[in-house]
């Protein structure tokens, strides 16, 4: 950006590579961190949900309210209208 500017600069101001692939490793590991917590604790409550005497039933209406959620969700977006294409912006 600072070319745009200043045809006459002497040094870029890019992100090198190295600098990009150490944001973009740093991402992933908070992601991956992210992920990691949402999955133990999603461990812990099936592992709850079938210590319970009822477990199983419970378990049977999750997976058909997930499938009934999963069918309306699908259903939706196969009825949505396509959003019309936005006008090109002109440059000034």
């Amino acid at each position: 950006m600072d070319r745009m500017h200043d045809a006459d600069i002497d040094a870029c101001t890019c992100h090198h590579l190295d600098y990009r692939l150490a944001v973009a490793e740093r991402h992933r590991a908070e992601a991956q961190r992210a992920h990691d917590g949402v999955r133990n604790w999603t461990d812990a409550v099936i592992a709850s949900v079938h210590a319970h005497p009822d477990g199983t039933a419970i378990m049977r209406r999750a997976a058909e309210a997930c499938d009934t959620s999963h069918r309306a969700g699908a259903e939706k977006t196969r009825h949505r209208r396509p959003n019309a294409p936005s006008a090109p912006r002109s440059a000034h």
